[in-house]
């Protein structure tokens, strides 16, 4: 079977490893469950991999932990108000910041309406800009025609300044204010700056920030978990192998392997407790993981002749992501690592069988009898006595 990645170890992106050759745990668990749909994850037509919230946070926790500077490279906090108190986001702000202006204004006089509206019009602006107002200059303007008297209401427009406009989208009103001295900060224009100076980083939510920052500092004071974490070594290696029974391509990305061998894995839990992390383990074939992680970094150790220490223990690090951020970490028994890595390696003959027949199989083609598990039929035989005793 030829294949397009030699055997060892890569420096390789997220993107790169999961859309490039080799089988993963993550692809025997899909095939574990259905062949059919292990094909069509590999088909053409599969749909574009897009990551969900929870992995998307499970990324920048991964980031901030293992590898700080390329968190601090990839992920920003995003911009509050509060970073940039002067910055105004509520039009009817600047509309008092203009009126503010306009009441130190003289609105202009309107040159319609009745020559007695006129001529009250101009005695009052007279007034206002302390000018004749007496009977013998209301007699002269009655005297006036009412072209002359629209000249003189432009004479008197000419030395006031009227009323700045309240009405306009928020960059205008912010270029009218800027425009008769009066700084603003739109935040609009903060936000857009803001962004072009962050372009290509991932932006964070504050509360997602925090979390982040706070489940790293809860999981590197505790005794067990910070001391693994604190070892030399590489995060985020991918190594590959090819499987010696099956002539499969296979691979692995430990969260950290140390340098003198340990391999780490990081995860986010619900319940991180013994006994939830049990369940974990079991949901989510964690017992798989163990054997094919280790089994799979010592092939790629040999088989790409690499100079680096070989596998010699397996540690689950589980963390909630609640308050307080509790942690627990795990190893497995060796008894439970035996049957997983049974496990596995008959996921990859059925994989092999499936290649060689070209055939891969669904949830079966014939009508299958279920029978549900004890627990069930204890329980509802339970509630069925008691219903009838009542």
């Amino acid at each position: 079977m030829q294949h397009t990645l030699r055997p060892g170890v890569y420096d390789l992106t997220n993107d790169a490893y999961h859309g490039g050759p080799g089988t993963s745990k993550s692809g025997l668990d899909i095939l574990h469950k259905s062949a059919e749909k292990f094909a069509f994850a590999k088909s053409p037509d599969a749909p574009e991999r897009v990551s969900t919230p929870s992995q998307a946070f499970g990324s920048a926790y991964h980031a901030i932990v293992l590898e700080p500077d390329v968190f601090t490279r990839t992920y920003c906090l995003g911009l509050r108000m509060c970073d940039v108190p002067e910055a105004i986001n509520d039009a009817d702000v600047l509309v008092s910041k203009i009126q503010a202006l306009n009441a130190g204004r003289l609105p202009k006089l309107p040159s319609s309406g009745t020559k007695d509206e006129l001529i009250d019009r101009i005695l009052a602006g007279r007034a206002e800009q302390n000018d004749d107002v007496s009977e013998v200059s209301r007699a002269a303007l009655c005297t006036m025609k009412g072209a002359e008297l629209k000249t003189e209401i432009e004479r008197l427009n000419f030395t006031r300044t009227g009323l700045l406009s309240v009405s306009g989208s928020r960059h205008e009103l912010a270029a009218l204010l800027r425009a008769n001295g009066v700084p603003v900060t739109l935040w609009s224009d903060v936000q857009a700056e803001w962004l072009t100076n962050n372009t290509g980083r991932i932006v964070l939510s504050e509360s997602d920030w925090n979390t982040l920052h706070a489940m790293r500092e809860v999981l590197m004071r505790h005794p067990a978990a910070g001391k693994l974490l604190r070892r030399r070594g590489r995060a985020e290696m991918s190594f590959y192998w090819v499987d010696p029974e099956t002539g499969e391509l296979l691979r692995v990305r430990p969260d950290k392997y140390t340098d003198c061998g340990l391999c780490l894995d990081l995860k986010t839990a619900r319940d991180a407790s013994f006994d939830g992390f049990v369940s974990s383990i079991q949901s989510y074939r964690y017992d798989v993981q163990h054997p094919f992680y280790l089994d799979g970094i010592a092939a790629a150790i040999e088989q790409g002749k690499l100079d680096i220490a070989k596998p010699r223990a397996f540690f689950f690090i589980a963390q909630e992501a609640e308050p307080p951020y509790s942690v627990g970490v795990y190893s497995l028994d060796p008894e439970d690592v035996e049957l997983g890595r049974l496990e596995y390696r008959a996921d990859l003959r059925k994989l092999a069988q499936c290649r060689a027949t070209g055939h891969f199989p669904g949830y079966g083609d014939d009508i299958q009898q279920i029978s549900l598990t004890s627990w069930h039929r204890q329980k509802t035989a339970l509630a069925v006595s008691a219903e009838s005793v009542q």
